[in-house]
C-alpha cells in the first residue's frame, strides 16, 4: 500500500472582504455559521471561506461530488482546531484535515486528504 497525500490552499483577501462582510456571509455560510461569524472579525470569516474552498477544491479534484460553500461547514473539534463536516458521496469529512492562518491581508486555508492505494 501506498499513501498518497493530497493539499489545497486558498487564499482571500481579508482587505477585499471587510467591505463586503454581510454579502460574503450570505453567500457562502449557513444560518448557524452566520450567527457564529457575525460576531467576529473579518480575518476569521476570511479564514473560514478559505477553508470551504480548499474542501471545494480538494473533492473536485480528487473525483468527489462538489459541493456549494454553504454545504462545507466550518467548525472547531474539542481542541479548538479547525475541522470541517459535509456529505459527499464516497469520502468522509473525518477523513479531510484543515488547518487556517492569516496575516493583515490574507487569509490562508488548506485541506489535506489521506488515502491508501495499491501500488
Amino acid at each position: 500500500m501506498i499513501m498518497e497525500v493530497r493539499s489545497y490552499l486558498e487564499t482571500v483577501s481579508i482587505q477585499d472582504t471587510a467591505g463586503a462582510k454581510e454579502a460574503v456571509l450570505e453567500a457562502n455560510f449557513s444560518a448557524g455559521e452566520m450567527k457564529r461569524l457575525r460576531r467576529g472579525r473579518v480575518a476569521t470569516i476570511c479564514g473560514n471561506l478559505a477553508i470551504k474552498r480548499a474542501v471545494k477544491a480538494l473533492l473536485r479534484d480528487n473525483g468527489f461530488a462538489s459541493l456549494p460553500e454553504k454545504e462545507i461547514a466550518v467548525g472547531r473539534d474539542e481542541d479548538g482546531a479547525p475541522s470541517v463536516l459535509f456529505h459527499a458521496r464516497g469520502i468522509s469529512s473525518e477523513k479531510v484535515r484543515v488547518s487556517l492562518s492569516h496575516t493583515r491581508c490574507t487569509a490562508y486555508g488548506i485541506a489535506v486528504y489521506e488515502q491508501e492505494r495499491d501500488g
